[in-house]
């Protein structure tokens, strides 16, 4: 049971920390978007071409980890009611004799 909540808590920070670093990467973007440019090899413009292109990355991440979320949710949903079938079988109901 413990390490089931550290895995919840643990799944949760590195969610908080992709919603960081997007957040982040977009302000960096919208801050630096009209700076003076030193030209071709220009520091700010590498970084803004490092943060577009970790968006894209997250971005094209979204749709196989929103299906993979559905599946989890669908798949502990029905293993949770089968469970709860045979919480309410009892020995009565399965006709099982005591007495032997």
């Amino acid at each position: 049971m413990y390490k089931n909540n550290l895995k919840n808590k643990i799944a949760l920070c590195l969610a908080i920390l992709a919603l960081f670093v997007i957040f982040y990467a977009e302000l960096f973007i919208i801050n630096n978007i009209h700076h003076n440019c030193n030209g071709k090899n220009c520091p700010i413009c590498a970084e803004i071409q490092i943060a577009e292109s970790m968006i894209q990355q997250f971005g094209s991440a979204v749709p196989p980890v929103m299906l993979l979320i559905v599946f989890v949710c669908f798949f502990t949903e029905t293993t949770s009611i089968a469970n709860q079938v045979n919480l309410f079988s009892t020995p009565v109901e399965m006709k099982v004799r005591m007495d032997v």
